[in-house]
């Protein structure tokens, strides 16, 4: 799960600016090119609808996000 996941987010939503990763961490990832495969994508595969929300409020949106993300890691 590990080698799948932390890459896809670093890869598929690059909006951080650190420059010093977790020396430890960085050893274990795998570098793949994966921003336009939606196979990997957790946020296209758990299908909660993230729409503009005026009020900024995305509470429901998140919480089904990582609802789903906690059973993937229940398998």
């Amino acid at each position: 799960m590990v080698e799948e996941f932390v890459p896809y987010f670093k890869l598929k939503y690059p909006e951080t600016e650190e420059k010093q990763t977790n020396k430890e961490l960085e050893s274990i990832l795998i570098e793949r090119n994966l921003i336009k495969d939606n196979e990997y994508d957790l946020v296209y595969k758990s299908k909660v609808k993230f729409d503009y929300q005026e009020d900024g409020n995305y509470n429901s949106q998140i919480m089904r996000f990582l609802n789903y993300v906690m059973q993937l890691s229940n398998y």
